[in-house]
């Protein structure tokens, strides 16, 4: 059921505006990675609701960092996780209600593909049937994979003999080509 209906004090309107900027839960993430594996992260989501009692049914969506998935049996089914949808770079967890007492989650991320210099990724938790009740956060690895480590040893001229090296063999290639184009005319 939906009422809707409008009110003349603009003090009520002050005050429900200033309701809605904030936010309705907390949420941490601790990220764990080691340097010697570059190729798990695991993720530990906390939240609680900052209301006066419970949330309704809360969508927590966590993308994950460019390259990683979550296996399709990480993450139980619980009194409090109903659903789990594991998406392309995203999982949802359908919650059944948060209260103000901390629920916390662990995600192990395994690495799927190499990509390098990854970008911040968010984890974001929303009332199902109010959306402004909401939060929001974003987190990377301190682990990173550089260009370098995307070519391996023997293939990589960039990553073996530096950036001069790399020069080194364009401009052997535009002489060859260059040869290759006067004796073609000629």
């Amino acid at each position: 059921l939906n009422v809707v209906y409008n009110v003349k004090s603009s003090d009520s309107f002050i005050r429900r505006r200033s309701i809605e900027n904030k936010e309705a839960f907390d949420l941490e993430i601790d990220v764990s990675d080691k340097e010697d594996d570059v190729n798990h992260v695991n993720l530990n989501v906390c939240t609680r609701f900052l209301g006066s009692s419970r949330s309704g049914m809360a969508l927590m969506e966590v993308n994950l960092l460019s390259g990683f998935t979550v296996p399709s049996d990480a993450i139980p089914l619980s009194e409090m996780v109903k659903k789990v949808e594991y998406d392309r770079g995203k999982l949802n967890l359908y919650l059944d209600s948060v209260n103000e007492t901390q629920f916390c989650v662990d995600i192990p991320a395994e690495r799927n593909f190499k990509v390098s210099n990854t970008q911040d990724a968010s984890v974001s938790i929303v009332d199902y049937y109010e959306p402004r009740r909401q939060a929001v956060r974003s987190y990377n690895s301190k682990v990173k994979l550089s260009s370098c480590d995307l070519c391996g040893d023997t293939s990589c001229h960039h990553c073996e003999n530096g950036a001069m090296g790399s020069l080194r063999h364009s401009s052997i290639l535009f002489t060859f080509c260059f040869i290759l184009l006067y004796l073609v005319e000629h």
